[in-house]
């Protein structure tokens, strides 16, 4: 990767990625990167805004439902892979390619696909969410 410039950055936006980069422990090239995949995503896949807020809501509510279900999921299912689609465990695997293939195979436009383990967790206050930087 090369080193580029840009011309005419708003000084508070810039502040804000450093900030949002040191906090999530990535280099200001990482964010900006994230950055530019994500508008070309969304831009080039014609995804509206409120297409996105029902996206982060589907997500919001299937890791509800995993963290919902983790200790039952962990107690039985230790090592395996769950499947998550729609707010409903769509299944139970033993390995991720088959729980990645049934994820695919309903077609929704979200889905979770984790092992069944410990996980460690790390809560980032950011002031603001995704779809206020939008607005």
């Amino acid at each position: 990767m090369g080193t580029v410039a840009v011309k005419k950055v708003d000084e508070k936006l810039y502040r804000k990625l450093q900030a949002l980069a040191a906090l999530t422990g990535i280099t200001m090239g990482e964010a900006v990167n994230n950055a530019l995949d994500l508008w070309v995503k969304l831009t080039a896949g014609g995804v509206s805004l409120e297409k996105w807020a029902t996206l982060e809501e589907e997500a919001r509510r299937d890791n509800e439902l995993y963290q919902r279900e983790e200790s039952r999921l962990l107690s039985e299912h230790r090592g395996e892979y769950v499947s998550i689609v729609d707010r409903k465990i769509l299944g139970i695997f033993k390995k991720l390619d088959d729980a990645v293939r049934a994820t695919s195979r309903t077609g929704g436009k979200h889905g979770i696909v984790t092992r069944i383990e410990e996980k460690r967790r790390k809560t980032v206050e950011l002031g603001w969410s995704i779809l206020e930087q939008f607005a």
